[in-house]
């Protein structure tokens, strides 16, 4: 999902205790490059939800999320726009996409692109599930995109690959920043 949006898929802050990334895989068959991942933050979990649900303001999550607004409010969720700036050495692309972002549970988030014009994302769905772990939220993500542009078929997939990496780092390092804010931790 955005989860692409998350990386919002994902340039924040950096908190005491950065996101410990117990796994992460980041794959590609083709032009599909899949994320699963299981990311530890040190705050609580409906404040991690909150923030992730927070569609208007996914721009603090991280810098590389340049607009997010939302479209129109669903009874299970909301209809989001949102262009994410996302670089590989010295190349950047703006993915720009409409999803459809369905909260299943207070633990649950699926998102699916939604086609339209103008989108230069092929295909995305992605899910990210929230639960206790200790003192902190176990965060559960995972992510299948089709970018509709042209990626150089020897070096562009490894730099893909580098930049959802990144990015999901530096997302994740911002929900928990931001999460720990609305529990008023340190």
């Amino acid at each position: 999902m955005r989860a692409l949006w998350l990386m919002p898929l994902l340039c924040g802050s950096v908190s005491a205790a950065a996101a410990d990334f117990r796994s992460m895989t980041v794959s590609h068959d083709g032009d599909v490059y899949r994320v699963d991942a299981q990311i530890y933050l040190a705050a609580p979990p409906a404040e991690v939800y909150q923030v992730l649900v927070d569609y208007s303001h996914l721009t603090r999550i991280s810098s590389s999320v340049v607009r997010s607004s939302v479209v129109q409010r669903l009874d299970d969720g909301a209809l989001v726009f949102t262009d994410t700036r996302i670089c590989a050495l010295l190349i950047c692309r703006h993915l720009r996409e409409l999803q459809r972002l369905t909260e299943t549970s207070p633990q649950d988030l699926a998102s699916v692109v939604v086609p339209q014009p103008g989108s230069n994302v092929k295909s995305c769905s992605g899910s990210l599930h929230v639960q206790a772990d200790g003192d902190g939220t176990l965060l559960v993500w995972q992510l299948s995109i089709e970018p509709g542009f042209w990626i150089p078929p020897l070096i562009g997939p490894a730099l893909v690959v580098h930049s959802l990496k990144a990015e999901g780092r530096r997302s994740a390092d911002g929900i928990e920043r931001l999460a720990r804010e609305r529990a008023q931790l340190p």
